[in-house]
This record gives C-alpha cells, structure tokens and sequence, in this order.
C-alpha cells in the first residue's frame, strides 16, 4: 500500500509504535537481514552530531512511517526537504569497565566469570557483540563477549573507576538503559510536512536512483553532498542530534567501498584484491565496532571508508562484481582480511598489534625480493635509511609514504606526554619492544623528572603529533644533552599499522604482472578463496 502526495501544505504525523516488525527494534539488536540473493543487508552509519540536513532525489522519494509496514508515503520528485528534530528527550545509559574478552562460543566461560566477579562483590554483566552467518557453506561466528563490572553514569567515570582495576582492558561498554525519543521531522521546500515519532525512513521509488544527502560537512568534499542507493533512517543519535543511516546489499556498499579506500586507477588486480579484503572486514565488522549503536558498522577509517553511490568508479565496480561472494578462509574459519596503505618493506604480525593468539595467516613477513626482518635498533635504522627493494616502494615513494622524516618540537612532545604522566621534560625516548616489521610497540618516555611507559604502536603514534606509522627511530636536535631538545627528527617507513595486505604493495605486485589470487596469497598465505553468495 502506498499513497502518492500532490498536494502543498500536508501534513502527516505518524507515531511509530513498537511491535515485531519494529524498523527502529531492528537497528538497535542488529538484526542481521538477507536480500534475495543471499547477501547481507548492512547498516552504515554515515553522519552523526548534526542539528540538520537535507535531502532530495531526482525520483519520487518513498517514505516509511512504520518499520516493517507495508504502508509507505511517495511524493514528487525534485522537492528539497529539510530534516529537523523535535521535542527530543535524551535517553540514559550506563558505562561498564570491561575486564575480560572472550569468544561467545563457551557459554559456560561467561557464566563462570560473571560468577566470578560477582563473587567478589560487584555488579557484573556479560554483553555480547557480533553475529553468527551461515553464509554457503561457511559458518561464522564473530561474536564477542565482554564482561563489564560496576556501571558509572558517564565514560569518564567508568574508565577512572576502570583505572583501579588491574584487569581492566582499557575498554568500556555503553548500556543503553532508555533510548533517546522525539520527533523526526521533514519539510519540503515548498510546504510539505512528515513528522514521525523517533525514526523516519526513506529511499528513492524508482529503481537505480539515489537520495542525495547534504548540509553536512562531508571530509575532502567541496559540494558537500554525496548520494545513496539504499534505505536511509533518520533518527536520534545518543546526542540527542541526528543520525543518519542507510541499509543496502553488502555488494553494493563494496562498490562504494574500494574506490575510497584504494585509488581507482590502480591495476584491475590489485583492485580485485582490495575488494576481497574489503568484503572480508565488512562481514567480520559486522556488529562488533560501535556497540550498543543501532547501525553495523560506520562509514570513516574506524571500520572502513565508505561514500555511497557519490564517487563510484567503473574500474573499482568492476572489481566488486567479478569477485561477487568471494572471501577469505582459513582453518579458523573467516580470514581476518585486515590491510593497510603502505607496509614499508614488511607487514606486521595481527597478534604483535593488537594481542591474542598468533594468527596462523598474519605472521608478518618481507615485502619484496630485497626486504629482510629488522631484529634490532640498529637493523631497524639500516632498515628505514637504506630501504631495501619492496613491492610498496615505486608507488609509495611517489606519495611520500614509503620513507618519510618529520620534526616534532621538544617541548609538544613534552606537553603531550605530561598530559598522560608529569614525568618533566622529555629528554629520551627508547623502544623498549618492536614487532616483527620493526614497529614500536612499547616505548619509555624519559624526562627529567622521572619515566613513563606507552604500550600500543597506535597509541604512541598519536602522542608523537600523529607519525604515518609505527616504523620510525628518533633522533634529538639541539638543546642540552641532559634536558628537553630543541627538535625531536623521526625517521620512518610505511602508512598504517601493516597488517594484511598491503596497498601500495599489491599495486606493484599487480603491475608485475601478478593476478588478484597470488596478491591475496601473498599477503594472506595458508588462507583460500570461497564464493559465499
């Protein structure tokens, strides 16, 4: 059933109720949905924090006032309508400090720490995050649990009180005790009016069209619009502005996927190899980034860079449809897929950047004819000042992420590790364990009052004023020998943490004359392909 608007100055208002067929249920559980074809349905969010936006499309738009109804508004196209909120009511949650990550596999475990715990006098729950999918003949299994003791009513409480733990992961899991409400509202440009009750949703009526969504600053987008093939909800976000979100085919946010993570002139193969590991993160994301958030993954670097159908590229589309199903495999189940831009000469082991058990597959490996494993300081400098021949190095060269320098002043680099510890002046900076590809992994900060250890090559990265990668050696300039330097010089290779497959490399391992199979066998061995829709 669906009714066609032509008239000015109507006004609708709908109260979405809560049932079964819930649309806004669904978000918040992350119900997992299937198309026809077998491929999953994916939620992306793609903006947050705004107070508006607007949209329009050049077909009829179909409005959903009831999630899960068949009952659906369509108006003209060509109109421009402005989404607002209204008469929102925040919703209240509830930080726990997370001190211990499972698998989900062992119901048991979770009832012996929660037990555990609880034992010792605390509140204590289990949350559980990701999904199971029985996709072809593969079933997998992302899910997580995490067990969270003594709620606070703000993050910031929850990771003091998390401090004094010394089990604490450092993570904390947002509860959400009463969702935000309020009304969704859209207005046309020329008097229309839709007012929905905490979620409205809409999509093109006409097959292969777009909604064009704008008044956002979308990053490295001067027109500030980008357009989407998809389903798009529009509800309240956790603070109490919009959140925009669309539901489309896995497929289809792949084809928006590897034109932004990967430059579309690259080799035919190196982007089908892109798009391999890209559909591996989408699946195995699924559910386990932003939990407690109505949406399965997001649309930036924290999951995966994603700008809908706005830049879509032929050769990048092309990539998509001829490895259309195919993932990675391996003994474990789902190949964590992970890659980076430019590894700088070797890729790093999955367990060495972010713990748990080695993965067979990711152990960190040479990245070229000429590439070795730095063992030592010394070896890592050589390393780094005298690159040796890798497949990342002409590409990588060319975008200045293969070798780089850069100058911290002494007294930022104080200033940003007196805000994790009042240690003084820096004037030492040692790495105290590297990974298999010479990244930092634990460095002391020594100053003059006193030290500090960062574990975590991300971590340092930021406190070091943002270096491409976690390949580096530093280097005092000038100041006195017993304090701060006027200037601290890192040297450094690569872009990313170099995990997985290499940007930069499979573009010169494709232009080698190699196939997307060896690219992906090179950076994933042991693991196979399989088509699973």
């Amino acid at each position: 059933m669906h009714l066609i608007w032509s008239k000015l100055a109507l006004v609708v208002t709908t109260a979405l109720g809560a049932s079964t067929h819930d649309r806004l249920e669904v978000l918040y559980t992350k119900r997992l949905l299937f198309d026809r074809s077998g491929q999953p349905l994916v939620t992306v969010r793609l903006q947050q924090g705004r107070r508006r936006l607007w949209l329009e499309s050049a077909s009829p738009l179909r409005w959903h006032l009831r999630g899960g109804s068949e009952e659906a508004l369509v108006t003209p196209p060509g109109r421009r309508w402005r989404i607002t909120l209204e008469g929102v009511t925040p919703g209240t949650r509830r930080w726990w400090p997370v001190i211990e990550r499972f698998s989900a596999a062992d119901p048991q475990r979770t009832a012996a720490a929660l037990a555990r715990w609880r034992g010792k006098g605390l509140e204590a729950r289990a949350f559980e995050r990701g999904a199971t999918l029985g996709l072809g003949p593969l079933s997998v299994d992302t899910r997580t649990v995490a067990v969270g003791v003594s709620p606070a009513d703000s993050l910031r409480a929850a990771q003091r009180a998390g401090g004094g733990l010394p089990q604490f992961t450092g993570r904390v899991y947002e509860q959400w005790v009463d969702r935000p409400s309020g009304w969704v509202v859209a207005r046309s440009d020329d008097g229309l009016e839709i007012r929905a009750r905490d979620l409205l949703s809409v999509r093109a009526d006409d097959e292969g069209q777009t909604v064009v969504l704008g008044g956002v600053p979308w990053r490295k987008q001067r027109d500030k619009t980008r357009r989407f093939g998809g389903l798009i909800d529009l509800l309240i976000g956790a603070d109490g502005h919009l959140l925009a979100l669309e539901t489309a085919p896995a497929e289809q946010i792949l084809e928006g996927t590897v034109p932004s993570e990967l430059f579309p002139r690259a080799p035919a193969e190196a982007l089908k190899a892109q798009a391999v590991a890209a559909r591996g993160q989408l699946i195995a994301r699924l559910g386990t980034r932003h939990p407690g958030e109505p949406y399965h993954v997001c649309a930036s670097t924290h999951c995966q860079v994603y700008t809908g159908r706005t830049h879509l590229s032929d050769a990048a589309t092309a990539a998509v449809r001829a490895t259309r199903g195919a993932l990675l495999v391996d003994a474990g189940g789902l190949t964590e897929s992970v890659y980076g831009s430019a590894c700088g000469g070797h890729t790093e082991a999955f367990h060495v950047m972010w713990g748990g058990a080695p993965d067979a597959v990711l152990t960190g490996r040479p990245d070229g004819p000429g590439a070795h494993s730095p063992h030592s300081e010394a070896a890592v400098a050589r390393f780094i000042e005298e690159a040796p021949a890798a497949w990342c190095q002409p590409t990588g060269t060319r975008s200045g992420v293969f070798r780089w320098r850069v100058r911290r002043p002494g007294r930022a680099v104080s200033a940003r590790i007196r805000r994790r510890a009042d240690i003084g002046a820096v004037r030492g900076i040692r790495v105290l364990r590297r990974g298999r590809s010479g990244r930092a992994i634990v460095v002391r900060y020594e100053g003059t009052q006193g030290a500090h250890e960062v574990r975590g090559e991300h971590l340092n990265r930021k406190l070091l004023g943002g270096l491409k990668s976690g390949l580096w050696v530093a280097r005092r300039e000038g100041g006195h020998p017993d304090g701060e330097p006027d200037q601290w010089v890192f040297r450094g290779g690569g872009f990313g943490h170099g995990v997985g497959l290499c940007q930069h490399g499979a573009v010169g391992q494709a232009q080698a004359g190699w196939d997307y199979r060896r690219i992906l066998d090179h950076y994933y061995p042991g693991a196979r392909l399989e088509r699973l829709w």
